[in-house]
């Protein structure tokens, strides 16, 4: 986390060498996110998923406590609710979901080192889950999408921390890290990327509705971050 948040601090633009080293270290990341969860599905397994309307399900019900912890979020942001719903809508309506896993669950910018040497390696750590969510169901398989949205979200943590006064550097950095990501899976179909898209989307959302409580209780000046 320090490391992106230094190299948001000290961009340099679209074209710059920092802008481009810290883009390299993005889409290595996901790459090493993709090498993770196929050596997870190997080790552990791999189930069938949830249907679509379940999970769709499973994620109002988890919105509808956020939205209670925190319901300021409502006042500050037009039409939250309806949002919500349409997000969970396009995710219901979906034919199916790919295969579960078992993930890391709890996927951010803290939980990942990274070597001093060039090029240097991943390290991923701590693999106990979501602190807020309950231990039976950190263990439970899930998608892989739901750690790319944790890191996803993590990205915008670091360009808050870090200062960046550049918004394509997170644009960029996000890119990077999902074309990593792609690069070591199989090549998928067109409608096998709009399903990703859209379960992604669903994904981030619930974890920046997580963040959100999470910060209203432990760390209220972050809140404007998720």
């Amino acid at each position: 986390f320090e490391l992106f948040c230094a190299r948001a601090g000290a961009d340099d633009g679209p074209w710059g060498e920092q802008r481009r080293l810290t883009t390299d270290l993005a889409r290595e990341l996901g790459a090493s996110t993709a090498q993770l969860h196929e050596r997870m599905g190997e080790a552990l397994g791999v189930f069938a998923p949830q249907s679509p309307a379940e999970l769709a399900r499973a994620l109002r019900a988890r919105a509808e406590w956020a939205m209670g912890e925190v319901a300021f979020l409502g006042e500050r942001i037009a039409g939250m609710d309806e949002r919500i719903g349409r997000a969970y809508d396009r995710l219901a309506a979906l034919d199916a979901l790919e295969p579960a896993i078992r993930i890391h669950g709890d996927y951010h910018l803290g939980q990942v080192l990274h070597e001093r040497e060039d090029p240097g390696r991943w390290f991923v750590l701590d693999f106990e889950g979501e602190p807020l969510r309950p231990l039976a169901e950190r263990s439970r398989p899930d998608q892989p999408l739901r750690d790319l949205a944790g890191m996803l979200r993590s990205f915008d943590y670091a360009a808050a921390v870090g200062a960046c006064t550049d918004p394509t550097w997170l644009a960029d950095v996000r890119a990077a890290f999902l074309a990593g990501y792609a690069a070591e899976r199989p090549r998928p179909s067109r409608e096998d990327a709009e399903r990703a898209r859209i379960l992604l989307a669903a994904l981030e959302l619930d974890k920046a509705l997580y963040e959100a409580v999470y910060e209203a209780q432990n760390r209220p000046a972050w809140i404007s971050i998720p």
